[in-house]
């Protein structure tokens, strides 16, 4: 008997294009955004709030076929909530007030705007809060029909959150799904095999003022109460960052109002849902003539030849299909191994770390360049490739992990007083992969190539970051007898 692979499972996943804040741009954002997510093949997109009237407009024409998973907000809310003051007033006569058929097709005309769009909405408390007593009202002016909803083994709390969410939902059009704060804001993807969150706010709530380790354990235990949740979106903070924490991937992609980062330009992200690589990219709001560069950035590849031979071969082969021409290691690498014939073809930057390795000259490897230490502080190490200047910070993974938003700024801001023109840092240590965009520079912390196959790289001038793994070659089939 011969095992075969299971040629029925998806060999691309659903690519998931995220952008956020658009504060009501219109089609000057959205038909950008519409061109770039076609031409990577977008198969869902998220807005993760901060999305006005023009933006839904523009939405509507340029994602005529395409789920939409969108995140409303206060201002959306208070749109309808003027239509509906009125309602207030029990005794007084609604055709006469207000006109009730103006009413009801006004709010059922959000159908005609996103005409086959499928679209998931996160809903912040208070918005939660509004639309339930929009929705007491209406159902008291006779327009409403409750629902009665079926539980087994489910707390009161989820039910009436349920409930909640029910009440809500009748005032969008059938192709919407809103989400409300708790476990609604959980939604599952086509397939049933992994589900996301769908949040604005949630970066304010854990990260911005706790550092990594905390917001590891907050979100595990959403994992451990939902086992198929791996995504969790944000927006509102209006810069893009992105952790690995194990089994989930948090993601800000950025903004396309007035982003706070120093990348800028109109922020996305894209994801894959079976390989689970990650871009972090923008749309560029002019058109830069500094050079064009792509280099790979790879850690603690320790004693990875013994345990894989082939490794630096597959390595080679997946940073030439993807353009990249030189490869920063920013430490830990076996002595071994530098000087890898595999790599000849690129320009590789190491900081070996182990040992006493520095005494050693490298000079005979034409195309391997050792870190030099900054003379103030051995762990920084300021390197020039092509025009761009770049900080490795050997041990700064492990600072991360203690770091809030804000303390990773203020310590940033530190590091490049002496060299202001560097714009990105990286940094090792820890498995977890990490990338932060900050006022005054790009924190990027590949992960782990040794026990996770880890790696990222950075196309520039666009600023575009990709993390992705090496994959492993297949196992031959297995035959045998019954």
């Amino acid at each position: 008997m011969i095992l075969k692979p299971n040629t029925d499972q998806p060999t691309r996943g659903k690519n998931i294009g995220i952008f956020s804040d658009t504060h009501g741009k219109g089609a000057e954002v959205i038909i950008p955004y519409a061109l770039e997510f076609k031409k990577r093949n977008v198969d869902i997109v998220v807005n993760n709030g901060d999305i006005y009237d023009r933006d839904i407009e523009a939405m509507k024409v340029c994602f005529p076929d395409i789920t939409i998973i969108a995140a409303l907000t206060n201002d959306q809310v208070d749109f309808y909530k003027k239509k509906l003051e009125d309602l207030k007033d029990k005794n007084a006569s609604i055709e006469k007030k207000y006109g009730l058929k103006k009413l009801e097709d006004e709010i059922r005309s959000m159908d005609s705007l996103f005409n086959e769009i499928k679209a998931i909405c996160s809903l912040s408390q208070d918005q939660q809060q509004a639309w339930l007593k929009k929705a007491e009202q209406l159902k008291q002016a006779g327009m409403l029909i409750e629902e009665k909803i079926k539980y087994e083994e489910i707390s009161d709390e989820i039910k009436k959150m349920e409930a909640d969410r029910k009440s809500i939902q009748l005032f969008f059009p059938s192709n919407w799904h809103i989400t409300i704060p708790g476990p609604t804001r959980i939604v599952p993807l086509p397939g049933g095999d992994m589900s996301l969150y769908v949040g604005h706010k949630l970066a304010f709530n854990y990260f911005i003022s706790k550092p990594e380790s905390e917001l590891e354990t907050e979100l595990l235990e959403f994992i451990r109460k939902y086992d198929s949740l791996r995504l969790f979106t944000t927006g509102h903070g209006h810069h893009q960052f992105a952790v690995y924490l194990g089994l989930c991937l948090i993601i800000n992609s950025g903004a396309a109002s007035e982003p706070t980062g120093i990348a800028g330009g109109w922020e996305f992200a894209i994801f894959n849902t079976l390989t689970k690589r990650l871009i972090l990219s923008r749309i560029p709001r002019t058109e830069s003539t500094k050079p064009y560069l792509k280099i790979a950035v790879i850690t603690d590849s320790l004693d990875i030849s013994e345990d894989d031979p082939g490794f630096w071969k597959k390595l080679a082969e997946v940073l030439k299909n993807d353009g990249v021409t030189h490869i920063v290691h920013c430490g830990n690498i076996a002595k071994a191994d530098i000087g890898r014939p595999e790599l000849k073809k690129f320009k590789v930057y190491f900081n070996p770390v182990l040992g006493d390795e520095r005494l050693t000259d490298y000079s005979a490897h034409k195309n391997w360049f050792e870190l030099k230490p900054d003379a103030d502080d051995k762990e920084n190490c300021f390197q020039e490739i092509e025009g761009y200047s770049f900080l490795v910070r050997l041990n700064f993974g492990l600072d991360i992990g203690r770091m809030s938003e804000a303390g990773m700024g203020d310590f940033a801001k530190n590091m490049i007083r002496k060299h202001p023109s560097t714009y990105h840092m990286f940094c090792r240590v820890t498995p977890n992969t990490f990338c932060e965009e900050l006022p005054k520079i790009m924190i990027l912390k590949p992960g782990n190539i040794h026990s996770g196959r880890c790696y990222a790289t950075l196309e520039l001038p666009r600023n575009e970051f990709t993390f992705d793994r090496v994959p492993y070659d297949p196992l031959p089939l297995v035959t045998w007898s019954t």
